[in-house]
């Protein structure tokens, strides 16, 4: 009795370790609340999407597809987005591409899926302040996302992805920001 107490109290430490760790790994800090919501509200319509795709009922599917098509291309503000820096490229007008990627609460159900944010930097002291960044590099961002450039639904759906200006950036949460 004694050896199922000791293995079952090690199977909870262990349990409480993992969830500690993953905690400090993936800390929902970083990710401001509407970010959060936002990904709710994308992971509800892929959900929805599952489910009428299955239904066959192409009157309901092209309904998903126009009330996602307003929810995914709103003129949205957003403010301390947060997003992990995948690559780092130069163009010729001196220019930089930041590509970045958010993979969503790491509890949801679509960890596969994405949102890309390819934050596009004019502005020389923008230029300088950024192009040192590498991959996995943490940046937080502000200004209105536009619409979304995917060619089709689905790829909308299972990884949406943004072009823009944005109006400021940030390193670190709590850190100097950058206007742009």
């Amino acid at each position: 009795m004694l050896k199922k107490l000791l293995k079952a109290f090690g199977v909870i430490l262990g349990l409480f370790f993992v969830l500690i760790i993953g905690a400090a790994i993936f800390s929902p800090e970083k990710v401001p609340e509407s970010q959060t919501l936002f990904t709710q509200q994308l992971n509800e319509f892929r959900t929805t999407a599952k489910d009428v795709e299955e239904s066959a009922n192409q009157i309901q599917i092209k309904k998903l597809e126009a009330m996602y098509d307003s929810f995914i291309n709103e003129n949205r503000e957003v403010k301390d987005w947060y997003a992990e820096v995948v690559s780092i490229s130069e163009s010729d007008d001196g220019s930089i591409l930041i590509k970045t990627t958010y993979e969503g609460d790491q509890h949801d159900s679509y960890l596969d899926y994405a949102q890309l944010f390819n934050l596009i930097i004019e502005k020389e002291h923008g230029v300088k302040a950024l192009g040192h960044l590498k991959q996995g590099d943490d940046i937080f961002f502000s200004g209105s996302l536009g619409e979304e450039m995917s060619i089709t639904f689905s790829g909308s759906l299972e990884q949406p992805e943004y072009y823009f200006k944005p109006k400021s950036v940030k390193l670190a949460l709590d850190g100097q920001t950058i206007d742009l």
